[in-house]
Formats: structure tokens, C-alpha cells, sequence
């Protein structure tokens, strides 16, 4: 739920991702589009495929850019919401829309793939192809290097509005 409160990041940490670390995540996409991007990124979350994404980090050079914290407990992930300049939701099948509405509630500018619900919230110029690298990395590539201009307030309201 988009809680009416203003909410808002400073923007001044990591571009954040949260999920479980499964293999529809899409993390593994997530890595390999990073190559290029001057950014840290942190993602959030456990499960089975953390030992294979930590060395897709390793084998790709990216540890200085890309780290793993192994928690899923809300209160850290509030802790990083409240001052994350981006969430990327990668995920591959199933969209989270209550990690959509928390990055919202935050006003922080969102990446995904586009999925049904997402679709409908985020504009598509924020969403890749989903199961689709280059897309991811096209996507990621254009949007990192303008995340200061963006202002999700006029989305947060017809949120709140809509749903």
C-alpha cells in the first residue's frame, strides 16, 4: 500500500536491488549489465544463488562496484530505502509489488523489466525486456546517468490515487 505520507530518499546511497537470490530473480542479468556503469550497487536478499552471484561478481572484475548483503529483514531494507538512489527490479517472471509501492512511498526512481503490473505503474523508457541482457544493459546504461532529474512524486499520486 502507497502510504500517503511524504516520504523521500536522500538519494545520497547505493543504487539498491532486493529479492531473493533464486534464478528467476534475474540478478545474474543484473551483474553482467553493470560492466559499464560507474555506480555501486548493492543487492539485497538471500537464497540458493548467492554463492553462483558472488562469482559472476568475481568473474566479471566487479567487486569494487557490485556487493551482496545477505539480509532480508525489513527494517535494513527501510534503513536503504531511505536513502537509495534507485531500485532495479530485475526479475525474470513474478513482479514484488509491494517492493514497487515501498520504492514509491520513497520517491526513488525505479528499473525493471517490463512485467504486467509494473507495466502499468512505471514508465516504459524504465523497463527492459524481460530475460533480455542487452535490453537490461541499454536500459540501466541510459537511465543511471540521469537518476538526479527524476521526481516520482506525480507517480506516487496516481498510485495513491488508482490503487
Amino acid at each position: 500500500m502507497i502510504d500517503k505520507q511524504k516520504f523521500k530518499s536522500s538519494k545520497k546511497g547505493k543504487i539498491i536491488s532486493v529479492g531473493p537470490l533464486e534464478i528467476n530473480s534475474g540478478f545474474d542479468l543484473l551483474i553482467q549489465s553493470w560492466i559499464n556503469v560507474n555506480e555501486k550497487l548493492e543487492i539485497i536478499g538471500k537464497g540458493s544463488q548467492e554463492s553462483t552471484l558472488n562469482k559472476l561478481i568475481k568473474s566479471h572484475n566487479l567487486n569494487k562496484k557490485i556487493k551482496i548483503e545477505r539480509n532480508n529483514s525489513v527494517k535494513k531494507i527501510n534503513e536503504r530505502f531511505q536513502i537509495a538512489k534507485c531500485l532495479i527490479i530485475p526479475y525474470l517472471e513474478e513482479e514484488n509489488l509491494d517492493l514497487i509501492r515501498q520504492a514509491l512511498n520513497y520517491e526513488i526512481p525505479i528499473i525493471g523489466t517490463d512485467l504486467h503490473e509494473i507495466s502499468k505503474i512505471i514508465p516504459r523508457e524504465f523497463l527492459a525486456k524481460p530475460k533480455n541482457l542487452n535490453s537490461l544493459k541499454s536500459v540501466i546504461e541510459e537511465m543511471i546517468p540521469m537518476l538526479s532529474q527524476f521526481d516520482l512524486s506525480a507517480i506516487k499520486r496516481a498510485v495513491i490515487e488508482n490503487y
